[in-house]
């Protein structure tokens, strides 16, 4: 148990196709690798009675296990009532449903008023980021100056069931 190595410095293996994971530092379940994935998705930014037309949106993710990594850059115009709770539409997995669930999530604009910093949470069982600033305001499509098409970064990392 635990005497023989697969491969070495000067003896390595290409690639390793496995149908189950692979332990990683132990034999329990806690140790088991058996998801990982890249890709991209859509984001979409969603406020009550606002519209919005995107000039460039993109989102990449990293999953490794059930934890999501994420990168949203998104540039966008938006018109109609401006000044309504804004969230972020389109994360690729549903967030674990459970009371700690509230991930954080870091947010900035190139237009996003100088005198509050604004951050956001994946809410608990879905693919939403609602975005708030530091007086526990919510954040609007005016506070990042949407109307004038600038745009908008999305950082962060939540879990999956």
């Amino acid at each position: 148990d635990a005497a023989i190595d697969l491969g070495s410095s000067t003896a390595r293996f290409k690639d390793a196709y496995l149908s189950g994971g692979v332990y990683l530092g132990g034999t329990a379940a806690a140790n088991k690798l058996d998801d990982y994935e890249e890709g991209t998705f859509t984001p979409t930014w969603v406020s009550t009675g606002a519209t919005f037309s995107y000039v460039y949106r993109s989102g990449t993710y990293t999953k490794i296990g059930n934890r999501v990594d994420y990168n949203i850059y998104v540039k966008q115009t938006a018109s109609g009532t401006l000044t309504n709770t804004l969230s972020m539409t389109g994360l690729p997995f549903t967030s674990r449903n459970s009371v700690d669930s509230y991930h954080m999530t870091s947010i900035w604009g190139s237009q996003t008023a100088s005198s509050q910093a604004s951050w956001g949470y994946v809410e608990p069982n879905s693919t939403i980021i609602t975005s708030r600033i530091t007086t526990s305001a919510v954040a609007t499509p005016n506070f990042y100056g949407m109307a004038n098409g600038y745009w908008v970064i999305i950082t962060g990392t939540y879990f999956t069931s």
